[in-house]
């Protein structure tokens, strides 16, 4: 079972575009196997470009934004790039959200968080996710293995994050 707990959309749709134009991505890049998002102002909704891609093919990629969500075990795609993608499901399971559960469907990717960091062989759910949460969710399975570091010096959010300076 899977549990989410950032799904549910509790802020009205004008509070959501408010804190979406605060999440503007100033600069990311990578330092030494590092991945460092620095944002324009402090932020409530950690962003990052990622790339969803088939297993061991790298021809085969979309380009998606992901939230980091710590609140969330696994990690989640949304339903619509699953099928825009044409994933064949893998596992079927059962699944959890506020306000919501039911059967989920399971699928492996490769998730590229940068040039140079990628978790390879990743089984995600798919979910119908909301306009706040992007088109993936990076949840608790990719940021436990790693060094996850948020800070908000001179009214800027900072994020950076490491595998051990390797792909895993």
């Amino acid at each position: 079972m899977i549990s989410i707990a950032g799904i549910a959309d509790i802020k009205s749709s004008a509070e959501i575009e408010r804190e979406q134009n605060r999440t503007i991505v100033r600069e990311v890049r990578e330092n030494g196997g590092t991945l460092l998002v620095e944002y324009d102002g402090i932020v409530s909704r950690l962003t990052s470009p990622v790339r969803i891609q088939r297993p061991n093919d790298p021809d085969q990629m979309i380009a998606a934004e992901a939230v980091w969500d710590t609140g969330s075990t696994g990690t989640v795609i949304s339903q619509r790039r699953a099928e825009e993608f044409r994933l064949q499901p893998v596992d079927t399971g059962y699944g959890s959200a506020p306000g919501w559960q039911g059967e989920v469907l399971y699928y492996i990717i490769d998730l590229k968080l940068s040039e140079r960091m990628a978790v390879h062989g990743l089984k995600v759910v798919a979910l119908p996710l909301g306009p706040s949460h992007g088109d993936c969710l990076i949840g608790m399975d990719v940021i436990r293995r790693g060094d996850f570091l948020v800070s908000n010096r001179d009214g800027k959010t900072r994020l950076s994050f490491s595998i051990g300076g390797k792909s895993d």
